[in-house]
């Protein structure tokens, strides 16, 4: 196909045309214009392809040995969010009369410890490589928490609660945390798919698909501290995989390194590392 065309339009028609032959259905190698691209990686260096595909179709598992290691590092101060007023709030707004309950920040990590250590593959050893966590940062009016793989945040707290009706009759105000997945996990040409409806580990009115400079992401709402369920759901944990596995094979996490907090991500392990150890924590 041969067509006459300005060097100013160039960049333009590769757009057009990529998007053509994606939604034809053909693979392409290309990087540029292409998320989820079929070409080698700098990943590829760090884990073998079939590990990779095995992991995106949610074939593989985690090394809790690994996650244990790094919960277990010196303790390196307090991090933001713990010392924040957003963060010493008792979770879900049902103080406790002893210590017991945990807080707002303890379901942030244990948030960010579940989608660490269940869709990040080699969590442990490629952090501050591939993917980072930022402390309290002030993105986009302010937030709690955010991971970013690659150049891409995938899961985010806001600092600002939500005010939402509790089994349609009890309004209640809590914080909620907003996991990114791959455009077609939730939502397809701009609507909720229908079996999501009445059964889905999200809030359904706040489900969302914006469009990044990768493209368009499937976006939920969960209620703090419970992401970790959502991704019990296969389909869930997929999406998110093969999220984070192609921002993963498109580049690393330069440009956020210089914030990532090495004591929030410790912490994230550590909460995760309780969610699933602990029968006395409740979470």
């Amino acid at each position: 196909m041969v067509m006459d065309a300005k060097r100013a339009d160039l960049d333009e028609l590769e757009f057009q045309i990529i998007a053509w032959q994606k939604d034809k259905g053909y693979a392409l190698r290309n990087k540029v214009f292409n998320f989820g691209f079929d070409g080698p990686s700098q990943l590829d260096r760090d884990i073998p392809i079939i590990k990779q595909l095995h992991w995106a179709n949610g074939d593989s598992d985690y090394d809790i040995t690994d996650i244990r290691r790094a919960a277990d590092r010196p303790v390196d101060g307090q991090t933001k969010l713990h010392k924040s007023p957003e963060g010493r709030q008792p979770w879900l707004n049902e103080p406790a009369a002893d210590d017991t309950w945990p807080t707002v920040a303890n379901a942030v990590c244990a948030d960010l410890g579940a989608v660490i250590a269940r869709a990040i593959p080699e969590a442990v050893e490629l952090e501050s490589i591939y993917w980072t966590v930022s402390d309290y940062p002030n993105t986009v009016g302010g937030r709690l928490a955010t991971l970013n793989v690659g150049s891409v945040e995938v899961l985010f707290t806001t600092r600002k609660p939500y005010d939402l009706v509790r089994d349609r009759k009890q309004n209640v105000t809590i914080h909620c945390s907003r996991l990114n997945m791959a455009a077609g996990t939730v939502v397809r040409d701009g609507e909720l798919l229908t079996h999501w409806k009445e059964s889905a580990p999200f809030i359904t009115s706040l489900v969302a698909q914006p469009n990044y400079a990768i493209g368009p992401v499937d976006n939920v709402a969960i209620p703090t501290g419970l992401v970790g369920q959502a991704l019990d759901h296969p389909d869930i944990l997929r999406g998110v995989r093969e999220f984070c596995l192609n921002l993963m094979r498109s580049g690393q996490s330069g440009m956020f390194r210089r914030w990532h907090s090495r004591e929030l991500a410790r912490r994230a392990y550590e909460e995760h590392l309780r969610v699933l150890e602990d029968d006395s924590y409740q979470l």
